[in-house]
């Protein structure tokens, strides 16, 4: 994971914009992603307060902003 929200890179795109635009370029290019590009983390999420089993914990997922970045502009 890289660490960095959108609210982090909203802020300094200036310094991002040239590796951003190049990850974007050479993925299009080599169809294929860095292994650490589509890493993330679960966690699980308690639904209810008398939690019993897997069934009572949400799924939730934390994936890498670049990840994020490339997945908006494919399905734009």
């Amino acid at each position: 994971l890289d660490g960095f929200n959108s609210l982090f890179f909203k802020e300094f795109w200036d310094l991002f914009k040239v590796d951003v635009i190049i990850f974007v370029r050479e993925f299009h290019r080599f169809r294929t992603l860095p292994h650490s590009a589509n890493s993330f983390f679960i966690a699980l999420i308690v639904k209810c307060e008398n939690f019993q089993g897997l069934g009572d914990f949400k799924p939730i997922s934390f994936i890498g902003r670049l990840y994020k970045i490339l997945a908006k502009l494919l399905a734009n």
